[in-house]
């Protein structure tokens, strides 16, 4: 049984560490599998006891970015979309 990683949320909260919700972001980027496997290996391989979502988010996008950069485009619309802010 693997250990639990505790991470931080943007709103503070810890949550244990769910892989499902980081390849379900990145399948909606439409990387290919093999790709977000890779991804996922490396970020797991990176985490440790209260990371932040932003900085696995940035891990990820790091990886994504250097191997598929329309996906990486996917990837980071939702943020650019957030930090236009309220009045867009």
């Amino acid at each position: 049984m693997e250990n639990t990683i505790n991470i931080v949320k943007h709103s503070g909260d810890i949550v244990a560490f769910d892989v499902e919700k980081l390849i379900k972001s990145l399948q909606r980027s439409e990387a290919n599998e093999e790709l977000i496997q890779q991804i996922v290996q490396q970020v797991k391989a990176s985490l440790y006891e209260g990371i932040t979502t932003k900085k696995i988010y940035k891990m990820a996008f790091k990886i994504l970015k250097s191997k598929a950069r329309v996906s990486a485009s996917r990837y980071k619309l939702k943020k650019a979309i957030m930090e236009l802010g309220p009045s867009g």
